[in-house]
């Protein structure tokens, strides 16, 4: 949730790790790093802050996919599953 919070902000650049669920649907692998890597995440928030391209091309990622977790959307498709249970 706050990766979807921080994307809807859409001034803040973001990465994670990839966890089973979750940022993989919102970042592209080049913004995600193993759980278990701590220098792999370190060197992805020095280049964040060093490369304004990587921190633009994150920044654009983000903003194209909000809409993808946006209310209208996820009520959108609660009241298609419900319909198609109800049919």
């Amino acid at each position: 949730m706050v990766l979807i919070e921080v994307a809807n902000i859409g001034e803040l650049p973001v990465l994670s790790t990839d966890c089973p669920t979750g940022p993989s649907e919102l970042l592209e692998e080049e913004f995600l790093s193993d759980v278990d890597k701590e220098e792999e995440l370190s060197e992805n928030m020095i280049k964040m802050i060093k490369n304004s391209t990587y921190r633009d091309k994150n920044l654009s990622l983000l903003k194209s996919r909000k809409h993808l977790f946006s209310h209208e959307t996820i009520s959108s498709e609660w009241s298609h599953l419900f319909e198609t249970w109800s049919s």
